[in-house]
């Protein structure tokens, strides 16, 4: 249940109790339409997350003044208060999937510590099993899924097909669009859609390995850089395909795909 945000209640409910859990406030007004349209999907979501954050209403036309120190123009108006301070807002009636990527952006779950610290101990694949079985959402649990599968394809589970498996239960929590591990999502359900790809995929990972992945890099360049000089087209997946889901499960950060991205660039152009 929303909480009334009132010129009286104010300090309490929103700058106090915003140092302890966010606060996301509605500005509204009886007279608006599409604030009947996100007021029930506000108050969805806070039951939902519950623990997460806080929702507050704020009558525009009863707290006036709140509503002019606010400088809110347009209704519905919604501001996310963490620590005393606005730290993002929206107006309009978005949909459901908008508000909960603007949350996300800001407030990280607080089961995710726990979580976090489970994948450090167990393994990342341990921790994104617990996410899925949470249902968590959000970019910091996408991190978390991203690394369990990749841990899954390196070798962490000793059967193929559950390798596989795994990881493509854990990729399908992650975001098509918009989230920083979208791409490497795409290229690696492209290897995972027959099964000889997917043992391919496995095998990929599992030669990834820190201590084989600079040798098996230079295998991959040097055959890219033999079919781009033949313009020689592989009937599946060229070795350039290969090469840039390498740096994919490497990671985009990771010396050696920054190491060979220049390799490539030197010899292709």
């Amino acid at each position: 249940m929303a909480i009334i945000i009132t010129a009286q209640n104010f300090r309490k409910e929103v700058l106090e109790a915003s140092q302890k859990i966010p606060v996301v406030i509605d500005f509204w007004a009886e007279w608006c339409n599409p604030c009947k349209a996100l007021t029930p999907v506000l108050e969805k979501l806070e039951q939902e997350q519950k623990g997460r954050w806080v929702l507050g209403k704020i009558d525009t036309q009863v707290e006036k003044e709140l509503a002019m120190e606010f400088k809110v123009q347009s209704i519905p108006n919604v501001k996310l208060v963490m620590e005393g301070k606005i730290v993002d807002e929206f107006t309009g009636a978005l949909p459901e999937k908008a508000i909960i990527d603007f949350l996300d952006r800001h407030i990280t779950d607080p089961r995710i510590g726990p979580i976090f610290a489970k994948s450090l101990s167990e393994g990342w694949v341990a921790g994104a099993k617990a996410i899925s079985s949470e249902k968590i959402t959000g970019e910091k649990a996408e991190e978390i899924l991203w690394r369990g599968a990749i841990e899954a394809l390196e070798g962490s589970l000793s059967d193929e097909k559950e390798a596989t498996g795994t990881t493509r239960a854990f990729l399908e929590q992650i975001r098509q669009f918009g989230s920083p591990f979208s791409d490497g999502k795409k290229s690696l359900e492209t290897f995972l859609k027959s099964e000889p790809e997917a043992r391919e995929l496995v095998q990929l990972g599992r030669l990834l390995k820190r201590e084989k992945a600079a040798e098996f890099l230079d295998e991959l360049l040097n055959k890219t850089i033999e079919e781009q000089r033949a313009k020689t087209i592989s009937p599946v997946f060229s070795a350039k395909d290969k090469l840039f889901l390498a740096f994919h499960i490497l990671g985009n950060n990771d010396e050696l795909t920054n190491e060979y991205r220049k390799k490539l660039s030197r010899a292709l152009f």
